[in-house]
C-alpha cells in the first residue's frame, strides 16, 4: 500500500520591484540571500556575503575591498539599495568600488539581487541590476537580544555583534552595534602554473625620520599591511497611529584607514617598489529616513513615502617611495532624497507610479 503524500513549498515574496510581491510573478530574475543563509555562510562583511551566495562575482584589489559585478557590470551601473533608499552617488565612478562594506551584513534580514536592466524602477544607474539590503524591522509585542563574537585565523578577525528588539503594542525598537578589527591576511601557498610568488611580500617599507626603508617581511606570506578596523551602528524606531506605520532608520558606519595592498606592491621600472603609502582614508556613511507606509484606499492598494539624509565621506591617499609629499583626494557628499511609490492591483493586473527626488 502506498499512502499518497504532499509536500508543500512555502511562497517566496521578493520586493526588487518595489512592492512585495511572490517570486514566480517577478518578470525579472532575482536571487535572494535570506537570513537563514545569512547566518550559515557567517561572513566576514557584505562583499564576502555576496560572493560566498555563489550568485554575485566580487573583485577585490585588497583585503578591505569588494567590488560586486552582476553579468559584466559594475561600480556606477549596478544601483545599492538600503531600506529603500539608494547609496549610489555622484562620487560612484566607473571603475570599481568598494562602498558595499559599508553595510553592516551582521543586521540584515535578507539581499535580494535583481539581475538586468531595472531603469524604469530604479533610474539610469540600475543599468546592470539592484542589490537590494534589508535590514531587520523592529517587531511588535516582542523582546528579544542577539549577541556573538566571530574569530578568523585567515586575517586574525575579532568581531563583536550586539542586537536588541524592544516591542509594545503601539511601538518598537531595534538596536545593534557591531565590531570588527581584521588584521593582516595570510595568503595561500598554492600557485596555480605560471604564476608562482605572485604577490608575496618579501619587504615592506618602514619610513623612518621622512626617509622610507625596506624591512625584511620574516612572513612572506602575510600581506603586510592590509588590515583595517570597522565599527557599524542601527537604530530602528517603528510606530503606529491609526492605520499609519511610521518608520524611523538610523545608520552608521566608519571605517579606519584601509591599505590598498595590490598598490603597495606594484614595482617600478627601476625594480624597486613604486609607493612608499597608498591608502583609503577613513570612511563614513550615515543614514537617517523616515518612512510611512499608508493604508489602502480607491487610487492604490499599497503605497509608500520615505525621505532620507545621508552624509558620506571618504578619501585616497597615495606617495611615491621616497617622496615627501603625499597627495589626498578628499570627497564629501552629502544626499538629500524623496520616493513616494504607489500601487494599484486589479484582477491580475498591476499598475505602479511614483516619483523619486
Amino acid at each position: 500500500m502506498v499512502e499518497d503524500s504532499t509536500i508543500i513549498f512555502e511562497e517566496v515574496v521578493v520586493s526588487g520591484n518595489r512592492f512585495e510581491q511572490l517570486l514566480k510573478e517577478s518578470p525579472q530574475n532575482i536571487e535572494i540571500i535570506d537570513k537563514k543563509q545569512i547566518a550559515f555562510q557567517n561572513s566576514g562583511n557584505a562583499a564576502l556575503l555576496l560572493e560566498q551566495s555563489g550568485n554575485v562575482y566580487v573583485q577585490k584589489s585588497q583585503a578591505g575591498g569588494g567590488s560586486p559585478v552582476l553579468r559584466g557590470f559594475e561600480a556606477n551601473k549596478i544601483l545599492l539599495v538600503v531600506d529603500g533608499v539608494r547609496l549610489n552617488n555622484a562620487i560612484y565612478r566607473g571603475g570599481h568600488l568598494q562602498n558595499v562594506l559599508r553595510i553592516d551584513q551582521n543586521i540584515l534580514e535578507r539581499v535580494e539581487v535583481v539581475f538586468g536592466p531595472s531603469s524604469v524602477n530604479y533610474g539610469s544607474d540600475a543599468f546592470g541590476g539592484v542589490m537590494h539590503f534589508r535590514t531587520k524591522d523592529p517587531k511588535f509585542e516582542s523582546i528579544r537580544g542577539n549577541a556573538y563574537t566571530r574569530y578568523g585565523t585567515v586575517n586574525q578577525e575579532k568581531t563583536l555583534h550586539l542586537d536588541f528588539n524592544l516591542g509594545l503594542k503601539e511601538v518598537a525598537f531595534l538596536s545593534s552595534i557591531s565590531l570588527s578589527d581584521f588584521g593582516d591576511l595570510r595568503m595561500g601557498k598554492n600557485y596555480k602554473k605560471g604564476y608562482e610568488g605572485f604577490g608575496l611580500r618579501p619587504f615592506y617599507i618602514q619610513s623612518n625620520g621622512g626617509t622610507d626603508q625596506l624591512i625584511p617581511n620574516e612572513k612572506p606570506f602575510i600581506q603586510t599591511p592590509s588590515g583595517y578596523t570597522q565599527a557599524d551602528f542601527l537604530q530602528k524606531i517603528k510606530f503606529k497611529t491609526g492605520d499609519l506605520v511610521h518608520v524611523f532608520n538610523l545608520q552608521a558606519s566608519l571605517s579606519s584607514d584601509i591599505p590598498r595592498y595590490d598598490r603597495l606592491t606594484q614595482i617600478s621600472d627601476a625594480g624597486s617598489l613604486r609607493f612608499g603609502d597608498w591608502y583609503y582614508g577613513p570612511e563614513f556613511r550615515s543614514l537617517l529616513s523616515y518612512g510611512l507606509r499608508l493604508p489602502e484606499t480607491k487610487w492604490y492598494g499599497q503605497a509608500s513615502i520615505t525621505t532620507a539624509v545621508q552624509f558620506i565621506g571618504e578619501s585616497r591617499n597615495t606617495r611615491v617611495l621616497n617622496g615627501l609629499q603625499l597627495k589626498e583626494q578628499k570627497e564629501s557628499v552629502n544626499v538629500f532624497s524623496l520616493n513616494m511609490d504607489f500601487q494599484k492591483k486589479k484582477d491580475r493586473h498591476s499598475f505602479q507610479y511614483g516619483i523619486e527626488l
